[in-house]
């Protein structure tokens, strides 16, 4: 009995100083065999890159299946945006007659006589969009889901 205790203790010995030597022997710098902490660490931590790309992974993923809308959204991007400069339209389309016209004093507005016109336009204009948008976006659900 005694002789199986003085084994056990012995093989507890041989292995538990080891494991316990790891941490210290790593803090000086020094390579083990048993690098429990490096094998521990990369069970349960993940890499520092593991959101970075995942993220461009799911962006890739998006990109190959909706190229097209991305690249339409990025045009009408840049559309709005060099539209925003011209954000006084009334400056725009005023014409002031010159001194020495026989028409000098008066300053005219283009739009003014079609802004009714024009409101129509974009109501329509602005439905057929929505009606555009929606059966488009409706067909590339429809795709998606049949696979």
């Amino acid at each position: 009995m005694k002789r199986g205790r003085g084994i056990f203790c012995a093989m507890l010995v041989a292995v538990l100083v080891p494991v316990m030597a790891v941490p210290a022997y790593a803090v000086e710098g020094g390579t083990t065999i048993l690098n429990l902490e490096s094998v521990l660490e990369s069970l349960f931590i993940p890499d520092a890159d593991f959101m970075t790309d995942m993220v461009e992974d799911i962006q890739s993923r998006f990109d190959k299946k909706f190229a097209g809308v991305a690249s339409a959204v990025s045009y009408l991007r840049e559309r709005f945006s060099d539209l925003h400069g011209y954000y006084d339209s009334e400056g725009i389309f005023k014409v002031t007659f010159p001194p020495g016209s026989f028409l000098y004093g008066i300053s005219m507005n283009l739009l003014s006589p079609g802004k009714a016109v024009l409101a129509w336009v974009r109501f329509c204009i602005t439905g057929f969009i929505v009606l555009f948008t929606v059966i488009v976006c409706y067909r590339k659900v429809i795709s998606l889901v049949k696979g």
